[in-house]
Formats: structure tokens, sequence, C-alpha cells
């Protein structure tokens, strides 16, 4: 959910016995991660082709649980004999730490030539902070900083926070 502590609703399409007349489908849910996803359950008419799953999430978790949805029929022969269909997902709760796939490299920079570090990271709403020997540099707020033309006293040490909502990040 969005921490509005409501349970999302997953829309769920194509279901039905395979074709024998007169078979019951039977629909259930599963967390594989109760700390995240406190409860799945299926909202399902007999004999609809469509269902709802309600799933909702732990308050103030943080993560990832694969939910998994069985659809079984009461038995038969169409289909090769399959009886039971699984299919599962991942739904992701919270706001997850940012990742830096590749960050500034340490480099050489002659006096008057321009340089830009650049870090790539992933995440949601994600927010950079630039530092110069420790301390923050105003307004660098992107993933990259660029420096037009270097001088003597742009010599330091650089480095980046990246930053989202999730105070662990």
């Amino acid at each position: 959910d969005s921490g509005s502590g409501q349970p999302s609703i997953v829309d769920l399409t194509g279901i039905g016995a395979g074709g024998e007349p007169g078979q019951a489908v039977i629909l259930s849910a599963s967390s594989g991660n109760t700390s995240v996803v406190s409860s799945v359950a299926v909202e399902y008419t007999p004999g609809a082709t469509t269902a709802r799953l309600r799933i909702a999430t732990v308050p103030g978790a943080s993560g990832t649980a694969v939910v998994s949805v069985t659809a079984k029929d009461d038995g038969g022969t169409d289909n090769l004999g399959w009886d039971m269909r699984l299919r599962t997902f991942t739904v992701t709760a919270g706001v997850l730490p940012p990742v830096i796939v590749s960050g500034p490299t340490h480099r050489f920079v002659e006096v008057g030539q321009a340089s830009t570090l650049t870090v790539s990271a992933t995440g949601f709403g994600l927010g950079y902070k630039w530092f110069k020997n420790g301390v923050e540099v105003v307004g660098a707020t992107s993933s990259s900083l660029t420096i037009p033309s270097m001088t003597a006293s742009d010599a330091a040490t650089y480095r980046v926070q990246v930053s989202n909502s999730n105070p662990e990040g």
C-alpha cells in the first residue's frame, strides 16, 4: 500500500476451469514474507472469469515479498491433466534505499579545463548533494557536478550523497 493504511487491489483476469463443464475453480493466495506483506485475500465469485486480490502491507515496512496466487480446479483430463496454475509476482513495500550503480572516478584535470563528475543511481525520488573536502557544494543537487574551468583551489576530494525519503537510505 502507499502508506494510506488501505490494502492495494490487483485485478485478476482469465480465470477458468480449462473448458471442462461443471468444474469449480478455487483461488488462493499467500505471502512469502509476512514481515512485509501481512495478508493477501482473494475475492472471487464462482464461475466468474475475474477476481480481486487484496494485498495489505505491514505499516512502516520496507522491502519485498513474493505473492503466490493459485487457481485450482477439481480435476479432469483437459489441458493434459493440469488442474492447477500458480503465478507469482514481487510486491515492493515502502521506499527502498537508493543503489549507486556507478560513481565518480579519481581523475587529474589541468588548470583551465572543464571537469564533470557523475553518479548513476537507481531508486525513487532521488536527491543528490555534492561535497568538496567534506563541505557541501551550495546548489549542487543533481546527478552531476560540473566545474567549467578548473583552478588550483578546485583540486580537492569530491563526494556525493544520494538519498530518498527512506530514513535508512
